[in-house]
């Protein structure tokens, strides 16, 4: 296989590290000091005066001089010091930020236990977190030398993912080292949690989310992830008597999950149904227990004040709620039968102005923002449909552009807009 060829990229000095080498990013920095400015706020250097990205009050050359100070010992105030009077250039990509020295003998030993060392008798064992069972020296271990039969599985993955989405190969080494760390002294059978990703990858600065997608994708994930919405609702329930917040938790679960000859809904409707009817209950609650005790003069009161939208809403999802507590017997009768929400307003789409024109025109500066006009004034298609339109959906030749799914004759106008 050929070798892949990278785009050329600037070469010079780092404004930080003063490093030479090629540049990453659009300020010119080498790739260390990118990463450093992303992860640590500017400020003063306590020792170069500079006024930079630091950590701990000094900037990252700074440290990497202190470094190369207490070879083969911990750094100290006194190296950190005298880092800010005496700077040696070097090439970027030589040195890392953190362990610059080489680690002693004694201290290898000690990281590595004894071949036929085992738990004492009588000793309790520490069940661990993924990818914690395997000791990492960050100098030192390589991810490609961690074998096993999920990590070969999910290499494969990994890899496909890569060819398909273009990834650079920053992105596939961070991603063979996150999963080498997850999987390391992985038992077959064993299902690896969400929650166990985040300890052992955020401190390596590792990607979750992708970890996580991989690990789905082979079958390993244990998603027990809870949802923000689960934390809201459980809140907003506490606020209501207890059988009343039995019912409407019931209702919202089988509303969110699905149920006996009910389909789930989207999140944002069932939020939105909790939003309208959360008022109205916290206004019962103050002298009902129960939701068998609201009758159809409580929900005409509740429901007169509001007006259009904001009514109809709140009536349909009362409707869901009290519908749903029927049929479940958890209430005897409905109180929303007989209650209507009155005519709804006959909206007619009113015709844009030359002003309106004009200024929608004038802000679509980019070629993709006029594509994006043209296609919603001359094709009517929806924000949705813009977002997910494919190449393969454009066809030049015979005049032809596909949007969810139906086939339209394609203009000049946004032919050339296409192209451009």
């Amino acid at each position: 296989m050929p070798a892949r060829i990278r785009a050329a990229t600037p070469v010079g000095s780092c404004p930080d590290c003063l490093s030479f080498g090629a540049s990453y990013g659009s300020q010119s920095y080498c790739r260390a000091c990118y990463d450093f400015t992303r992860r640590y706020d500017r400020g003063e250097c306590a020792a170069c005066r500079r006024v930079i990205a630091v950590r701990k009050g000094h900037c990252r050359l700074c440290w990497l001089q202190a470094g190369v100070a207490a070879t083969g010992r911990r750094i100290t105030p006194a190296d950190v010091a005298l880092a800010g009077r005496f700077q040696q250039l070097s090439f970027a990509g030589m040195s890392r930020l953190g362990g610059t020295g080489q680690a002693t003998a004694a201290a290898a030993a000690a990281a590595r236990p004894p071949p036929s060392a085992g738990p004492a008798a009588g000793t309790q064992l520490e069940l661990r977190g993924p990818g914690e069972s395997r000791h990492f020296d960050a100098r030192h271990w390589v991810a490609s030398r961690i074998d096993g039969e999920a990590l070969t599985l999910t290499r494969r993955i990994a890899s496909e993912l890569a060819e398909t989405r273009g990834w650079n190969a920053r992105i596939v080494i961070e991603t063979g080292r996150a999963l080498a760390v997850v999987l390391a002294n992985h038992i077959p059978g064993d299902m690896i949690a969400w929650s166990g990703l985040s300890p052992a990858l955020h401190s390596r600065d590792l990607s979750v989310t992708r970890t996580a997608e991989i690990l789905d994708l082979a079958g390993l994930l244990h998603d027990d992830q809870v949802s923000s919405f689960t934390t809201l609702a459980a809140g907003r329930l506490a606020l209501l008597p207890a059988p009343m917040a039995a019912d409407v938790g019931h209702w919202l679960r089988t509303r969110s999950e699905g149920g006996p000859r009910s389909r789930p809904r989207d999140e944002h409707t069932v939020r939105q149904n909790l939003n309208r009817v959360l008022p109205l209950l916290l206004a019962w609650a103050g002298h009902y227990t129960h939701l068998r005790e609201v009758t159809a003069a409580d929900v005409t009161a509740a429901t007169g004040p509001l007006t259009g939208s904001l009514r109809r809403q709140t009536l349909t999802a009362l409707r869901s709620l009290f519908g749903h507590c029927k049929k479940t017997g958890r209430i005897f009768a409905d109180p929303t039968r007989g209650v209507h929400d009155g005519p709804r307003p006959l909206i007619l789409i009113q015709q844009l102005q030359p002003a309106d024109i004009d200024a929608a025109t004038s802000a679509a500066v980019t070629p993709a923002a006029r594509l994006t006009v043209a296609l919603a004034a001359v094709h009517a298609a929806r924000p949705r449909a813009i977002r997910e339109l494919h190449l393969d959906d454009v066809d030049p030749g015979n005049r032809r552009l596909v949007i969810t799914g139906t086939p339209r004759p394609l203009d000049d106008l946004t032919t050339s807009l296409l192209l451009a």
